[in-house]
């Protein structure tokens, strides 16, 4: 913890010294307070932790929790997946083992393969660019992977 500590502010300190922030600006407070703010960062690495804080921040939030159903059913819905291929990826995951190692069984490749063919043919409102990672994002995040 002390080193992750001293590291933390070893890298403030370069932050500081690379936007040519001195010890005399800091204790005249002639600085600008978005610069130093944005030098500073924490990271909460774990399940589901959501911070968010500072300038031009971007944030994720993946909704799909490990093992729920329900969760990754509602996800894809918000991207117009119909409720016949919803209910045929809820059959093909029930009928296969659950899977950590990020392969997925040969039914849900199955469902994937047909996805990624919907949205080439323009059948699905997802473009082809985007169809893998959102379907392969929440699949895995649904096997905690």
């Amino acid at each position: 913890i002390l080193d992750q500590i001293k590291n933390k502010l070893l890298n403030f300190i370069l932050g500081l010294k690379e936007s040519d922030i001195t010890s005399e600006d800091l204790d005249n407070r002639t600085f600008e307070p978005k610069v130093v703010r944005n030098i500073f960062n924490v990271n909460i690495y774990g399940d589901n932790n959501i911070v968010a804080g500072g300038e031009n921040v971007r944030q994720e939030v993946n909704p799909v929790y490990e093992d729920d159903l329900d969760s990754l059913v509602n996800h894809l819905r918000e991207f117009d997946i119909s409720d016949d291929d919803l209910r045929e990826l809820k059959d093909a995951i029930s009928s296969e083992p659950n899977t950590r190692d990020g392969e997925f069984g040969p039914k849900v490749r199955a469902w994937l393969g047909g996805m990624i063919s919907k949205a080439a043919s323009d059948t699905w409102k997802v473009g082809l660019e985007t169809a893998p990672k959102v379907l392969t994002d929440a699949l895995n995040s649904f096997h905690g992977v």
